[in-house]
């Protein structure tokens, strides 16, 4: 990249979106206002064992993003996580496993993508008119209101404490299928009965994004609700 504000081998953390997210840069690169870089003080604490300490705590830290609309993580909030400074000694040698593990990661990681390649060719064929038509004269075409119903998710007030506290139901972020994958049984965040508008949204419905990454699709096998950034299609 020739454009560059940040240099690599830094942290980051998104600030918006998927709020607490954390990424190690491995090429310069452009920060935008959605997210903070963070360098530590070497002398004190490894860059890569900060990396995978704050990796580990994603989770923790995507629930202090507060917002009514839009979650957003404070610079604040960021700055006063606590951190663990074992000896350097400790940390190299902590880092020097993870790092291992972290590339045997990378290597299954290629091996699943070419997998999502076959999968997805094969989709797109058995999906084709092309195909289907081999089995039938007559293929019908229907709106997709028609057979589903589609409705948008939303956010339950965040300073309202009987929404949130020790909730049961999942309520599904796209950081939930990115962690998780494209079935999803579960959600990182949780609310509570009263925070439901109306009902759930059904188990086996589809979710679909329709803001911010647009067309990523999952499917939740529980009753679950959703934030605005996802929509439930739920088959009539």
């Amino acid at each position: 990249m020739d454009f560059f504000n940040e240099e690599k081998n830094t942290i980051t953390m998104a600030q918006g979106g998927s709020a607490g997210f954390v990424n190690f840069m491995n090429s310069n690169f452009y920060l935008n206002a959605h997210a903070y870089a963070i360098k530590p003080d070497e002398n004190l604490i490894l860059n890569r064992f900060m990396f995978h300490y704050l990796k580990s705590k994603q989770n923790q830290i995507s629930k202090l993003a507060t917002g009514t609309t839009i979650l957003g993580l404070s610079i604040k909030s960021v700055q006063t996580l606590k951190i663990p400074i074992p000896p350097l000694e400790i940390q190299e040698k902590i880092v020097k496993i993870l790092d291992a593990f972290s590339l045997l990661t990378a290597e299954l990681t290629a091996e699943q993508s070419l997998r999502a390649k076959q999968y997805a060719f094969y989709r797109d064929y058995l999906l084709s008119e092309k195909y289907i038509l081999k089995f039938t004269s007559k293929l019908e075409y229907k709106e997709l209101g028609e057979v589903a119903e589609v409705k948008n998710g939303y956010t339950p007030l965040k300073s309202n404490k009987e929404f949130w506290e020790n909730g049961t139901i999942p309520w599904i972020r796209l950081e939930d299928i990115r962690q998780n994958g494209y079935l999803l049984n579960d959600a990182i965040q949780k609310i509570t009965p009263k925070a439901v508008k109306k009902e759930l949204f059904k188990a086996n419905s589809v979710i679909l994004s329709t803001t911010a990454t647009i067309g990523i699709v999952a499917i939740s096998k529980v009753p679950f609700l959703c934030n605005q950034q996802l929509t439930a299609i739920t088959p009539k």
